[in-house]
């Protein structure tokens, strides 16, 4: 843990898409913030995309979207070229160490970006500030995917490598196996 910064947390989440997202704003499934002009952090993808792989054309292909505020302003990091793709299990890890961050998708770092500041990331009892989708303040701004997301789990003080977020990811994926047994 040497060398770490303060403010070190992570967000994981399995997404399973139902449908394909064909609007111009995006489809958050997770959103931690308190307000319009206060997202500490908000993961999702953008409108599907049909993409080129080696002879054949995959449709259905999400970009991932990162969104925070800095200095009152939102932020929006578009993720281009590795996509969440409808009908499959998709493991997603966004880590925050001090000013790091870093995007993994099934264990690979698909992205690495230095913000501007530290992402706190702050519980207030009673507070509703953490959300399975997009909040209600958000109407015009983003939409609900049509998804399942499955171990949406916020680890504070860590920041998943990408072998830890593959660790995770087969550790969800066997407790899910063995629920279904």
């Amino acid at each position: 843990e040497f060398g770490r910064g303060e403010v070190v947390w992570s967000m994981s989440a399995h997404v399973f898409l139902m449908d394909e997202h064909r609007k111009d704003i995006p489809a958050l499934f997770f959103y931690k913030g308190t307000s319009p002009s206060e997202v500490q952090l908000s993961v999702g993808i953008s409108r599907a995309v049909n993409v080129a792989v080696e002879d054949k054309v995959v449709s259905g292909c999400h970009p991932v979207i990162i969104r925070y505020t800095h200095n009152g302003r939102m932020k929006t990091l578009t993720i281009p070229d590795k996509f969440v793709e409808v009908y499959r299990w998709t493991h997603i890890v966004v880590s925050i160490d001090s000013v790091n961050m870093s995007v993994m998708l099934n264990g690979e770092l698909i992205f690495t970006y230095t913000l501007q500041n530290e992402l706190m990331i702050n519980f207030q009892p009673g507070q509703l500030d953490t959300f399975l989708g997009t909040s209600p303040w958000e109407y015009g701004r983003s939409l609900t995917p049509s998804a399942w997301v499955f171990q949406l789990v916020l680890l504070g003080g860590t920041a998943l490598e990408p072998q830890q977020a593959l660790a995770l990811m087969h550790k969800d994926q066997l407790k899910a196996w063995q629920e279904n047994i």
